[in-house]
């Protein structure tokens, strides 16, 4: 089985266009931190209980979180007005 944590939805463009400074909704990506790291305890907990118990999970919240606070390190690229 394949499951994908939350990513930081207090970074998402519909809550941080609620920011004066456009900056991330700390309560909302404090919630879906504690949302993938409840769900991958969970999934640990699963496979030890039950040896046959296989399963993937990916980290949207840190997979993402990189990019959004220093997209300049990661590719994004500027662009002047023509």
């Amino acid at each position: 089985m394949f499951f994908v944590g939350a990513g930081p939805l207090g970074c998402y463009p519909l809550l941080r266009q609620r920011s004066l400074a456009m900056e991330c909704d700390a309560e909302a990506s404090s919630l879906s931190a504690r949302y993938s790291s409840a769900a991958a305890a969970i999934l640990r907990d699963m496979s030890t209980r039950r040896p046959g118990f296989r399963y993937s999970f990916f980290d949207q919240y840190t997979a993402l979180l990189g990019y959004i606070q220093e997209p300049e390190a990661n590719g994004e690229i500027a662009w002047i007005n023509r």
